[in-house]
């Protein structure tokens, strides 16, 4: 199984957990149970989505979400949802 498109999907229901929760701390825990994912692929996920600023960590397993810009694994198409 490609590995790809289970990355994108983990990746857009982080990015939609913190556009719906803007601003808030979010312990990484409730951030895996919001987006309905296992604990450990959340953690590895936020830290992407950390590295690339889409959020930060103010403290040890706590994020809070920026302005969440798409975050896709090279080799993947964008979509749009307009089209």
């Amino acid at each position: 199984m490609d590995a790809r498109p289970r990355l994108a999907d983990g990746l857009e229901r982080l990015e939609a957990v913190f556009r719906d929760t803007a601003g808030a701390e979010l312990h990484d825990t409730d951030v895996a149970e919001l987006a309905g994912i296992d604990e450990e692929e959340c953690r590895r996920l936020l830290r992407v989505l950390r590295e690339t600023g889409a959020i930060e960590q103010p403290r040890a397993r706590v994020y809070v979400g920026q302005q969440i810009v798409r975050v896709l694994p090279p080799g993947l198409p964008e979509t749009s949802e307009c089209e």
